[in-house]
This record gives C-alpha cells, sequence and structure tokens, in this order.
C-alpha cells in the first residue's frame, strides 16, 4: 500500500472513532452534496436544509420555493 492511501485509510477512521456517538449522513440537494454528522436522521434533514440555504447564499441563489429536495446517498 502506498503511503497516501494509507493516511487516507487512517484519516477515514481516526474521524469516524471521534464521532462515536453520531452517524454520517449524505444528501443530495440540488447541485450541492451535503455530509453532516448527526444523531437522527431528523436532525441530519434540519441541518442539510441548513446548509443548503447557507451555501446557495454564498453563491448568491435564492433557494428553491418549494423548498429543497433531499436525496439520501447513504
Amino acid at each position: 500500500m502506498d503511503d497516501r492511501a494509507g493516511w487516507t485509510i487512517f484519516q477515514a477512521g481516526y474521524t469516524a472513532g471521534q464521532k462515536k456517538d453520531v452517524r454520517r449522513f449524505i444528501y443530495k440537494a440540488g447541485r450541492f452534496r451535503i455530509t453532516i454528522w448527526a444523531k437522527s436522521a431528523t436532525e441530519a434533514r434540519k441541518a442539510a436544509i441548513m446548509e443548503a440555504d447557507a451555501r446557495a447564499a454564498l453563491k448568491g441563489w435564492k433557494p428553491p420555493a418549494g423548498g429543497w429536495v433531499l436525496e439520501k446517498l447513504t
């Protein structure tokens, strides 16, 4: 195994070990891929919507009129 792959595997394990009481949720909202660490799916969806709003505001976009449609990737 090369050094780069070893480091990547170490980082992934270390991050997951540091966040034992939360799970990772990955959503797709429009053009955004949003990763959220949360205790529950409900909490994660709320955080993902807030993150999508924040990212859209940074780009100068308005959020969709009907709200964000979140597609769960994992």
